[in-house]
């Protein structure tokens, strides 16, 4: 499923978040019973993770996508790394 791109879900991600020193992203929204913020609406439900990555990186993301900054629950795009990202930040 490809990440919603239109102002509303911006908006609405950009309202559950506040912008902390060294650039990261604090998710102030709801989040599910794992701990992973995520953001509901018109009956769709998208990890705030996998938007922010989407909406930064210019594509969708494969497989789990965490915050590679060390800061917990971080959701800004430059801060977060796919199963791609991190194989390459191993190799």
């Amino acid at each position: 499923m490809s990440a919603p791109d239109d102002a509303v879900w911006r908006a609405a991600f950009a309202e559950r978040t506040v912008a902390l020193d060294g650039g990261h992203l604090h998710w102030t929204g709801t989040t599910n019973t794992r701990g992973t913020p995520v953001l509901a609406m018109a009956n769709q439900v998208h990890t705030a993770y996998r938007l922010s990555f989407a909406w930064h990186h210019g594509r969708e993301p494969e497989g789990n996508v965490r915050p590679s900054c060390g800061f917990p629950a971080c959701v800004a795009g430059p801060h977060l790394h796919d199963r791609v990202l991190r194989e390459r930040s191993s190799a």
